[in-house]
This record gives structure tokens, C-alpha cells and sequence, in this order.
């Protein structure tokens, strides 16, 4: 994005204009997918210049706030806001892929490792539960995040797009 599709710097407090640094901050904000109050305090020099940027860009309805957990409140980019900084996401498109992977990784470690135990020292199956449970959930929540975010980056990096027919014309 080059600075003329940036919001315009003439007037910063007039509607629908932001400064220059607030703009940076905003597309960065849009970039992380949010970032806590702090993180906007050092982008945008203090803490006070940072509540006002986001109390400015909720007015302009370009984001939304709130305490996500213990901390510093977060703010996250609205679709009003992707559209002044003149990005978008329509392409992210995960799906299932992120699961099937994680259920294919999972389902081959968690039966393999069962089998094992159960070859060797035919516990019972209370031992089963007590063992695999546990194995299931941490091998299939744990990991479901980070592959999501590795999908989406390599849709991003191979520029992916929805499939296309090529008209040919008649032969």
C-alpha cells in the first residue's frame, strides 16, 4: 500500500482522517489481527496518545475494544477499518484443512501408542481411558491454532486463489 491510499494527513481530527503514525499503527494493528493497548502505546509514543488513537478509530468505526483476559484491554480491526487501510482478507480461507491434518497426526500417534500398551502389559480399560483421553485432547486442541495460522499463511505466501475455467473456445 503506497501513502496515497493511506488516509489523508491535512485535518487529523476532522472525520474519517487519521495522522500518518496512527494510520501505520492502525495497518499494523490490522497485520497482527489486534494487539493489546501497550503494543498501540509503543507505536504510538505513550499511553495516553494510545487510548486516543483507539478511542478515535472506534468513533470512526474502524475497530473495537475490549479486556480480553487479565491485561491491557486488546484492539482488533473492524471490516470498516481493512477497508481504510486498504487491506483484505476475503482470501483466508482454512476450511477443514487444519483439522483433518491434526485428526490424521492425532489418530496415527494416540493408535499407535495404544496398541503398544496394550500388546505389551494388557491393562484394563480403565487404564485405557485414563492414558488415551488426556493424549486425545492435547494432540488435537494444542496444535489446532497454529496449524490454522500455517494454512492461512501459505494461502497468503503461494497467493492462493479460488479455482478458474479457462474459456477456450470452440475447436
Amino acid at each position: 500500500m503506497t501513502n496515497d491510499d493511506k488516509p489523508s494527513l491535512s485535518r487529523p481530527n476532522s472525520p474519517g482522517r487519521l495522522a500518518v503514525r496512527n494510520v501505520d499503527a492502525l495497518v499494523f494493528a490490522a497485520e497482527m489481527y489486534g494487539l493489546q493497548l501497550d503494543q498501540l502505546a509503543s507505536l504510538t509514543g505513550d499511553e495516553r496518545s494510545a487510548r486516543a488513537a483507539a478511542a478515535r478509530w472506534r468513533q470512526l468505526g474502524y475497530t473495537s475494544s475490549d479486556r480480553l483476559s487479565p491485561g491491557a484491554h486488546w484492539v482488533w480491526v473492524t471490516r470498516a477499518g481493512l477497508d481504510a487501510c486498504g487491506l483484505d482478507y476475503a482470501f483466508i480461507d482454512a476450511g477443514d484443512g487444519p483439522a483433518v491434518f491434526i485428526i490424521l497426526f492425532a489418530g496415527a500417534i494416540v493408535v499407535g501408542s495404544a496398541l503398544v500398551v496394550e500388546v505389551k502389559y494388557q491393562p484394563p480399560f480403565w487404564v485405557h481411558a485414563a492414558l488415551w483421553l488426556p493424549l486425545i485432547l492435547a494432540t488435537t486442541l494444542l496444535p489446532l491454532r497454529s496449524m490454522k495460522s500455517l494454512l492461512i499463511a501459505l494461502q497468503f505466501h503461494h497467493k492462493a486463489a479460488p479455482g478458474r475455467l479457462i474459456d477456450r473456445g470452440p475447436q
